[in-house]
């Protein structure tokens, strides 16, 4: 079983160093650091909208058969790029970078770049999950007896009697008083 890592750009760098990428929820950039003098035609670089492969003077960075998306996650290949970036120093050093936008159905946050990866990015900590409802995620405690005064006082619908700040315990919920009200018009209602 993997381990959630923290990732605050929404990335990680892999296990073997070869690549980094950072995410938004609408995009992935993928940094592959590349040997001096690196040129563009010594790229070959092919993306599907489930997987992609990457060669460099022939060798695989990203093989077709390992490097699928993960389950129902796509890219959107017509806007998929790449570039090769080099330093401003004059080391000769460079990096491909990989820019593969997100299907409308997989924007979110995804937990990690392809299927076979064993690191998960917690995405609790960024937003939601491609598909991901705002309503799935799990009620918050709140304890802090200043939020409670604040949350009563924005939403008085709630009812909430809160003791003070220097009072012991926590909010309750108070009860809603009888009302009685009238509806003129036409309504249906059907289970």
């Amino acid at each position: 079983m993997s381990e959630l890592e923290d990732a605050v750009d929404g990335g990680l760098t892999s296990e073997d160093g070869s690549y980094s990428w950072v995410q938004t929820a609408k995009d992935i950039t993928i940094n592959v650091p590349l040997r001096v003098n690196t040129k563009a035609s010594d790229v070959k670089f092919e993306v599907k909208p489930r997987s992609m492969s990457l060669f460099i003077f022939g060798d695989s960075v990203f093989s077709p058969n390992t490097s699928v998306f993960p389950s129902k996650y796509e890219v959107t290949t017509p806007d998929c790029v790449w570039s090769l970036s080099s330093s401003d120093a004059g080391s000769g050093e460079s990096s491909l970078l990989i820019h593969l936008p997100k299907a409308k159905e997989s924007q979110g946050f995804w937990a990690k770049l392809f299927e076979n990866d064993t690191r998960k990015i917690n995405v609790a900590k960024l937003g939601l999950a491609p598909g991901q409802n705002p309503k799935d995620k799990a009620p918050v405690k709140i304890e802090d007896p200043k939020m409670l005064e604040k949350i009563a006082k924005e939403h008085p619908e709630l009812n909430l009697n809160v003791p003070n700040s220097a009072g012991a315990g926590g909010a309750k919920l108070g009860t809603q008083s009888e009302t009685s009200a009238s509806f003129k018009g036409k309504s249906s209602f059907s289970w």
